[in-house]
């Protein structure tokens, strides 16, 4: 009961947490976006001359399609992330996981959503030509997202409006604030997958499975570049092998190892 109550409390604190975050990201490209051409180019040779979103569009313009990655990039996304903050405060398996998940979830916002999208404020693809100018690099990929509508009838490309909105108004409204890089989705997703590597096989498989989904999301819908994903990734991952792995610290594991499932 003690261990439920202090899991509930802990959920409590990050009420403060999270708004306090937004309010900071609030704050991010309100004296402009310097870091979007760089990005963007830099992407552009990554992927052998090709913006991935082009390729992307290529392969999986097809309606159905984009509703399900549409799922996974929005209430997926938040039914996972949200499952997993409540099981590890309130019944995750040892009490070392649950001190691991939280910390590299306070570091993925603070560290990722804050530090290093202050040192390269983007806007991401789905506002370059308003921050750069140049309104014909991503134009047509722009009006394939404008062209598709999920499921409630609304597009894309209304809330990517809508937002822009908020930004040049100043105005205060449901995920204000524009920050491209780095991928906060795809972070806190390649955080659960970690932990689920640590808790069960089949778990493990279908956290890289999201992670990957919201990956290719991120991108399809021109939120990101790939390289805001990757970035977090690989972060992410470089930061769990340092906060959890014994023989990087030179210590002794406290973590009972857990059985994985077969299959």
């Amino acid at each position: 009961m003690a261990r439920i109550l202090a899991g509930y409390a802990l959920l409590l604190a990050l009420v403060p947490f999270m708004a306090t975050f937004t309010a900071m990201k609030s704050f991010i490209g309100l004296h402009g976006f310097y870091a979007d051409i760089p990005l963007a180019d830099f992407d552009r040779w990554l992927h052998f001359g090709t913006d991935p979103a082009f390729l992307l569009h290529r392969i999986l313009d097809y309606g159905s399609v984009w509703r399900l990655f549409a799922f996974f990039y929005g209430p997926g996304w938040l039914l996972w992330v949200g499952g997993f903050v409540f099981w590890m405060a309130v019944a995750a398996p040892s009490r070392q996981i649950r001190k691991r998940f939280f910390i590299g979830y306070i570091f993925a916002w603070v560290i990722l959503g804050n530090v290093v999208a202050w040192l390269a404020i983007s806007a991401g693809p789905a506002f370059f030509a308003e921050v750069t100018g140049n309104k014909d690099r991503f134009a047509s990929v722009l009006a394939t997202v404008g062209a598709h509508t999920l499921s409630d009838g609304r597009g894309i490309r209304d809330l990517q409006t809508y937002l822009w909105g908020l930004y040049v108004s100043h105005s205060s409204g449901f995920g204000m604030g524009i920050s491209a890089f780095p991928s906060l989705h795809v972070a806190m997703m390649t955080l659960c997958a970690l932990v689920a590597a640590e808790i069960d096989r089949i778990l493990a498989i279908a956290g890289v499975t999201i992670v990957i989904l919201v990956q290719i999301g991120s991108v399809l819908f021109v939120w990101h570049y790939a390289i805001d994903g990757y970035f977090s990734i690989i972060v992410m991952v470089s930061f769990w092998l340092v906060l959890c792995h014994p023989a990087l610290l030179g210590r002794t594991s406290t973590v009972q190892p857990h059985a994985a499932s077969p299959g």
